[in-house]
Protein backbone atom coordinates (compact mmCIF):
# COMPACT_ATOMS: atom_id res chain seq x y z
CA UNK A 1 0.00 0.00 0.00
CA UNK A 2 2.86 2.37 0.87
CA UNK A 3 4.48 1.72 -2.54
CA UNK A 4 1.26 2.51 -4.37
CA UNK A 5 0.74 5.65 -2.30
CA UNK A 6 4.25 6.92 -3.01
CA UNK A 7 3.86 6.22 -6.72
CA UNK A 8 0.54 8.04 -6.78
CA UNK A 9 1.99 11.00 -4.94
CA UNK A 10 4.92 11.08 -7.35
CA UNK A 11 2.65 11.15 -10.38
CA UNK A 12 0.43 13.86 -8.87
CA UNK A 13 3.47 15.94 -7.94
CA UNK A 14 4.88 15.71 -11.48
CA UNK A 15 1.56 16.71 -13.00
CA UNK A 16 1.16 19.62 -10.59
CA UNK A 17 4.68 20.83 -11.36
CA UNK A 18 4.00 20.71 -15.09
CA UNK A 19 0.61 22.41 -14.84
CA UNK A 20 1.81 26.01 -15.37
CA UNK A 21 3.63 24.93 -18.53
CA UNK A 22 0.81 22.75 -19.84
CA UNK A 23 -1.80 25.40 -19.14
CA UNK A 24 0.17 27.94 -21.17
CA UNK A 25 0.45 25.80 -24.29
CA UNK A 26 -1.61 27.20 -27.19
CA UNK A 27 -4.51 25.25 -28.60
CA UNK A 28 -4.20 24.19 -32.23
CA UNK A 29 -6.99 26.56 -33.29
CA UNK A 30 -5.76 29.61 -31.37
CA UNK A 31 -5.91 32.63 -33.69
CA UNK A 32 -2.89 34.66 -34.67
CA UNK A 33 -2.62 37.74 -32.45
CA UNK A 34 -2.07 41.03 -34.28
CA UNK A 35 -0.80 43.79 -32.00
CA UNK A 36 -1.41 47.28 -33.39
CA UNK A 37 -1.73 50.89 -32.24
CA UNK A 38 -4.84 53.04 -32.53
CA UNK A 39 -2.56 55.94 -33.39
CA UNK A 40 -1.61 54.37 -36.72
CA UNK A 41 -3.84 54.71 -39.79
CA UNK A 42 -5.55 51.50 -41.00
CA UNK A 43 -3.03 51.20 -43.84
CA UNK A 44 -0.41 50.22 -41.26
CA UNK A 45 -2.49 47.31 -39.94
CA UNK A 46 -1.71 43.83 -41.18
CA UNK A 47 -4.53 42.05 -42.98
CA UNK A 48 -5.35 38.43 -42.22
CA UNK A 49 -7.43 37.37 -45.20
CA UNK A 50 -5.93 33.88 -45.29
CA UNK A 51 -6.50 32.90 -41.67
CA UNK A 52 -7.96 33.70 -38.25
CA UNK A 53 -6.52 36.72 -36.42
CA UNK A 54 -7.32 38.38 -33.14
CA UNK A 55 -6.60 42.12 -33.32
CA UNK A 56 -5.38 43.67 -30.07
CA UNK A 57 -4.88 47.42 -29.56
CA UNK A 58 -1.75 48.14 -27.56
CA UNK A 59 -3.46 51.05 -25.79
CA UNK A 60 -6.31 48.85 -24.49
CA UNK A 61 -4.36 45.73 -23.58
CA UNK A 62 -4.75 44.08 -20.18
CA UNK A 63 -3.39 40.65 -19.36
CA UNK A 64 -6.57 38.93 -18.23
CA UNK A 65 -8.25 35.81 -19.61
CA UNK A 66 -5.61 35.63 -22.33
CA UNK A 67 -5.44 32.45 -24.41
CA UNK A 68 -1.82 31.72 -25.47
CA UNK A 69 -1.15 32.19 -29.17
CA UNK A 70 1.06 30.22 -31.51
CA UNK A 71 2.21 33.38 -33.29
CA UNK A 72 2.03 37.14 -32.91
CA UNK A 73 2.37 39.95 -35.44
CA UNK A 74 3.55 43.36 -34.22
CA UNK A 75 2.31 45.77 -36.89
CA UNK A 76 2.42 49.54 -37.33
CA UNK A 77 4.80 52.48 -37.49
CA UNK A 78 8.10 52.30 -35.62
CA UNK A 79 11.27 54.34 -35.33
CA UNK A 80 13.53 52.62 -32.79
CA UNK A 81 13.76 52.86 -29.88
CA UNK A 82 9.99 53.52 -30.14
CA UNK A 83 7.64 50.88 -31.53
CA UNK A 84 3.99 51.57 -32.36
CA UNK A 85 4.49 54.84 -30.51
CA UNK A 86 5.52 53.02 -27.31
CA UNK A 87 8.63 51.61 -25.67
CA UNK A 88 9.92 48.08 -26.11
CA UNK A 89 8.74 47.19 -22.60
CA UNK A 90 5.14 47.87 -23.64
CA UNK A 91 5.42 45.44 -26.53
CA UNK A 92 7.15 42.87 -24.33
CA UNK A 93 4.39 42.82 -21.72
CA UNK A 94 1.87 41.81 -24.39
CA UNK A 95 4.18 39.11 -25.72
CA UNK A 96 4.66 37.85 -22.16
CA UNK A 97 0.92 37.28 -21.80
CA UNK A 98 0.35 35.50 -25.11
CA UNK A 99 3.62 33.48 -24.94
CA UNK A 100 3.88 32.89 -28.72
CA UNK A 101 6.43 30.61 -30.33
CA UNK A 102 6.89 33.08 -33.21
CA UNK A 103 6.85 36.89 -33.25
CA UNK A 104 6.81 38.70 -36.60
CA UNK A 105 8.02 42.29 -36.30
CA UNK A 106 5.97 43.70 -39.20
CA UNK A 107 7.16 47.25 -38.59
CA UNK A 108 9.89 49.56 -39.92
CA UNK A 109 13.34 48.71 -38.54
CA UNK A 110 11.61 46.19 -36.29
CA UNK A 111 14.57 43.86 -35.95
CA UNK A 112 16.47 46.29 -33.75
CA UNK A 113 18.22 45.76 -30.44
CA UNK A 114 15.89 47.58 -28.00
CA UNK A 115 12.97 45.33 -28.95
CA UNK A 116 14.82 42.13 -29.86
CA UNK A 117 16.74 42.30 -26.59
CA UNK A 118 13.56 42.61 -24.50
CA UNK A 119 11.91 39.70 -26.29
CA UNK A 120 15.00 37.50 -26.02
CA UNK A 121 15.23 38.08 -22.26
CA UNK A 122 11.53 37.43 -21.89
CA UNK A 123 11.37 34.17 -23.84
CA UNK A 124 14.69 32.56 -24.91
CA UNK A 125 14.21 30.13 -27.79
CA UNK A 126 11.35 32.09 -29.36
CA UNK A 127 11.63 32.59 -33.12
CA UNK A 128 11.83 36.26 -34.18
CA UNK A 129 11.33 37.52 -37.73
CA UNK A 130 11.62 41.10 -38.96
CA UNK A 131 13.26 43.76 -41.17
CA UNK A 132 16.20 46.08 -40.58
CA UNK A 133 14.84 48.66 -43.03
CA UNK A 134 11.72 50.68 -43.78
CA UNK A 135 8.61 48.79 -44.89
CA UNK A 136 5.75 50.07 -47.06
CA UNK A 137 2.53 50.92 -45.19
CA UNK A 138 0.98 47.61 -46.30
CA UNK A 139 3.69 45.71 -44.44
CA UNK A 140 4.65 42.09 -45.07
CA UNK A 141 2.94 39.35 -47.10
CA UNK A 142 1.45 36.34 -45.28
CA UNK A 143 0.89 33.15 -47.22
CA UNK A 144 -1.19 30.13 -46.26
CA UNK A 145 1.86 28.43 -44.68
CA UNK A 146 1.94 31.10 -42.00
CA UNK A 147 -1.59 30.34 -40.86
CA UNK A 148 -1.49 26.58 -41.33
CA UNK A 149 2.04 25.71 -40.25
CA UNK A 150 2.52 23.15 -37.50
CA UNK A 151 5.59 24.82 -36.03
CA UNK A 152 7.09 28.30 -35.68
CA UNK A 153 9.65 27.47 -38.37
CA UNK A 154 6.95 26.38 -40.83
CA UNK A 155 4.91 29.51 -40.14
CA UNK A 156 7.97 31.72 -40.67
CA UNK A 157 8.40 30.23 -44.14
CA UNK A 158 5.08 31.80 -45.11
CA UNK A 159 6.13 35.40 -44.38
CA UNK A 160 7.76 37.54 -47.09
CA UNK A 161 8.46 41.13 -48.06
CA UNK A 162 6.70 42.67 -51.06
CA UNK A 163 10.06 43.58 -52.62
CA UNK A 164 11.80 40.25 -52.03
CA UNK A 165 14.21 41.85 -49.54
CA UNK A 166 15.59 39.66 -46.79
CA UNK A 167 13.99 39.32 -43.38
CA UNK A 168 16.13 38.57 -40.35
CA UNK A 169 15.21 35.26 -38.73
CA UNK A 170 16.64 34.32 -35.34
CA UNK A 171 16.00 31.98 -32.42
CA UNK A 172 16.32 34.33 -29.46
CA UNK A 173 19.34 33.95 -27.20
CA UNK A 174 20.00 36.83 -24.75
CA UNK A 175 23.62 35.79 -24.23
CA UNK A 176 24.43 36.64 -27.85
CA UNK A 177 22.96 40.11 -27.54
CA UNK A 178 25.20 41.02 -24.61
CA UNK A 179 28.16 40.65 -26.98
CA UNK A 180 26.42 42.91 -29.52
CA UNK A 181 26.46 45.77 -27.02
CA UNK A 182 30.07 45.16 -26.02
CA UNK A 183 31.10 45.02 -29.66
CA UNK A 184 29.51 48.31 -30.69
CA UNK A 185 30.93 50.12 -27.66
CA UNK A 186 34.44 49.42 -29.04
CA UNK A 187 33.76 50.72 -32.54
CA UNK A 188 35.27 54.02 -33.65
CA UNK A 189 33.54 56.70 -35.73
CA UNK A 190 34.72 55.24 -39.06
CA UNK A 191 33.33 51.80 -38.26
CA UNK A 192 30.03 53.22 -37.04
CA UNK A 193 29.68 55.36 -40.16
CA UNK A 194 30.40 52.42 -42.46
CA UNK A 195 27.62 50.42 -40.79
CA UNK A 196 25.07 53.21 -40.55
CA UNK A 197 21.65 52.05 -41.74
CA UNK A 198 19.58 55.11 -40.84
CA UNK A 199 20.17 58.68 -39.62
CA UNK A 200 18.14 60.57 -37.01
CA UNK A 201 17.89 58.38 -35.06
CA UNK A 202 21.18 56.71 -35.92
CA UNK A 203 20.80 52.96 -36.38
CA UNK A 204 23.92 50.88 -36.97
CA UNK A 205 24.01 47.34 -38.39
CA UNK A 206 25.57 44.79 -36.03
CA UNK A 207 26.08 41.06 -36.62
CA UNK A 208 24.73 38.81 -33.88
CA UNK A 209 27.62 36.49 -32.90
CA UNK A 210 27.24 32.86 -33.86
CA UNK A 211 24.74 33.58 -36.62
CA UNK A 212 24.26 35.22 -40.01
CA UNK A 213 21.69 37.58 -38.53
CA UNK A 214 21.95 41.37 -38.36
CA UNK A 215 20.28 43.64 -35.85
CA UNK A 216 20.18 47.44 -35.56
CA UNK A 217 21.76 49.27 -32.65
CA UNK A 218 20.75 52.87 -31.79
CA UNK A 219 23.92 54.97 -31.40
CA UNK A 220 24.13 58.45 -29.88
CA UNK A 221 24.93 61.30 -32.35
CA UNK A 222 28.05 62.40 -30.47
CA UNK A 223 29.81 59.14 -31.33
CA UNK A 224 29.81 60.19 -35.00
CA UNK A 225 31.53 63.52 -34.36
Amino acid sequence: MRTITLMTLGILTALFSAYPYLSRRPAADTPIVVLYSKRDPPAFHTTCAAGPCRFVALEDFTCSSVVPAQAMIVTGHSTPPMYLGSEADDIARVVRCYAPELVVLDTCYGFSLPLVEKLAELRPGMLLLGPTYQLPPQGLVYEEAFFGGRSAAERAQGVHTRSGARLERWVSDPRRLAEVRRQTERWDRATLTARLQRRHPNLVRVDIPGSHVVTLMPVAPERFR
